[in-house]
């Protein structure tokens, strides 16, 4: 008859120490991971702009073989050598092409 009403103390847990612990742990690892995914963010961006900005150049170039003269920017989307969301990114990542030379660079305000 005892054995019907004995229970079983012994129990599967976590203790307070353990759960602590791996608080601590993920907080460790969220405190070095997220400023570098910040980083590698910035990067990306950097590259893509960049990459952008030849885009633009490559244009640039071709409408001066085409028109014999360094074209603006509203020149270059009436001519559709680029779209107007292209247009709305060159003013926003702050993009200016060279009258003289043609060349494409960025503004020092939005570096």
């Amino acid at each position: 008859m005892k054995k019907l009403f004995k229970t079983n103390k012994k129990r599967a847990a976590f203790t307070l120490i353990e759960m602590s612990l791996v608080l601590l742990i993920i907080s460790l690892l969220l405190i070095v991971i997220l400023p570098n995914l910040n980083q590698q963010k910035n990067s990306a961006d950097e590259k893509v702009n960049s990459a952008f900005a030849k885009n633009v150049e490559t244009q640039v170039m071709l409408y001066q073989g085409a028109n014999d003269k360094v074209p603006s920017v509203a020149e270059l989307v009436s001519a559709e050598y680029i779209t107007k969301e292209q247009e709305t990114k060159i003013d926003k990542i702050g993009l200016t092409i060279d009258q003289k030379n043609g060349k494409v660079s960025f503004n020092e305000s939005h570096k």
